[in-house]
């Protein structure tokens, strides 16, 4: 079985072509110190999140476009981004990011995934049920403890979040908040979804469980 690192699962989904976004913000609450439930516009709050900073949505648009002198010059910068997210891999790794290799080894590999839930089962464990879209077609569960988290919408140039049928997994950033010594971690994960919205999470543990779908049934090829 051949391993999949995190950089090669960016670099297998490049995208292809779309719109220019533009970003605005709202009010938001908090439930409690652990739990953030709420939905932002835009970028502009601070303590809740850190954004995407390598796959945002913007180069994701970038990428979008039909000229293709522009669509090169975007590509190079995607694979710049790329050599720096796999320096930072390399860094996580070796301060404890325990399930980076839990994920090669495993060949998770989730781009264009269907999302089949995002939900809660106490104030600080979040969940993701994932259909991947590449064979083979598990089920993968991805369970964050310690976490606390915001999703966050990316308007399009009409300051719209068009609504699609299905909620698709695109790219995604690990990183570290901070410097933490004796092993007290606060992991970051952002994953931008096909919805333009974006799951941002922090987290001391995430573990992840393959499944064999029954239903939906698994797709050959």
């Amino acid at each position: 079985m051949e391993k999949i690192t995190g950089a090669d699962r960016q670099r297998q989904s490049q995208p292809l072509r779309a719109l220019n976004t533009s970003s605005h913000s709202l009010p938001g609450t908090l439930d409690g110190f652990g739990l953030v439930q709420v939905l932002v516009l835009g970028r502009e709050f601070l303590t809740q999140g850190e954004p995407v900073r390598l796959f945002t949505q913007q180069l994701y648009d970038q990428m979008q476009i039909e000229d293709e002198s522009k669509f090169q010059d975007q590509s190079d910068e995607w694979e710049r981004r790329l050599k720096i997210y796999e320096e930072q891999l390399k860094e996580l790794e070796k301060g404890g990011a325990y399930f980076l290799k839990e994920m090669t080894d495993l060949c998770i590999l989730l781009h264009d995934a269907q999302i089949l839930a995002i939900h809660q089962c106490n104030q600080e464990t979040l969940k993701l049920l994932v259909y991947k879209c590449i064979p083979p077609r598990d089920v993968v569960e991805i369970t964050y403890y310690g976490a606390h988290w915001i999703i966050v919408e990316h308007p399009n140039e009409k300051g719209e979040v068009p609504k699609v049928p299905h909620k698709e997994y695109l790219y995604d950033e690990f990183g570290q908040e901070g410097s933490h010594k004796h092993g007290n971690h606060i992991w970051t994960h952002n994953i931008l979804f096909s919805d333009r919205t974006e799951l941002e999470v922090k987290f001391r543990e995430i573990h992840f469980r393959l499944d064999t779908p029954v239903w939906p049934a698994p797709r050959k090829g």
